[in-house]
């Protein structure tokens, strides 16, 4: 069964993913919240290539997270992941995610010029 919603949208300027997990191709999910979060920002940046695009693209993340326990975690790998400028980012709890993830990322990219 295909998805009932778009993995990305293009609307003027601006390319919109839907929400991304740490799922590995295989549809695993690292049993690790770090391995998880690691892996759903690798899968933000293989969705941003495809686009011809970068990490220094991204404008906007919204973070859902199981648990808030996990901030740091989700701090110290945004700061890896995105140099300065960072893109703005909200991080929201949430009670449960698909699959039973525990982190899910919904990114904004600008594809012209400011």
């Amino acid at each position: 069964m295909s998805p009932v919603y778009s993995g990305v949208r293009r609307a003027g300027g601006l390319l919109f993913f839907s929400g991304m997990t740490g799922r590995v191709a295989d549809g695993s999910v690292p049993a690790a919240v770090h391995g998880q979060m690691q892996q759903a920002f690798a899968n933000v940046l293989e969705a941003l290539r495809a686009e011809r695009l970068d990490a220094s693209d991204v404008v906007k993340v919204t973070v859902y997270l199981r648990d808030m326990a996990d901030l740091d975690v989700l701090d110290h790998t945004f700061s890896e992941v995105f140099a300065e400028p960072r893109p703005a980012r909200t991080t929201v709890a949430v009670s449960g995610l698909p699959r039973n993830a525990a982190v899910e990322l919904d990114v904004v990219a600008v594809t012209s010029g400011p």
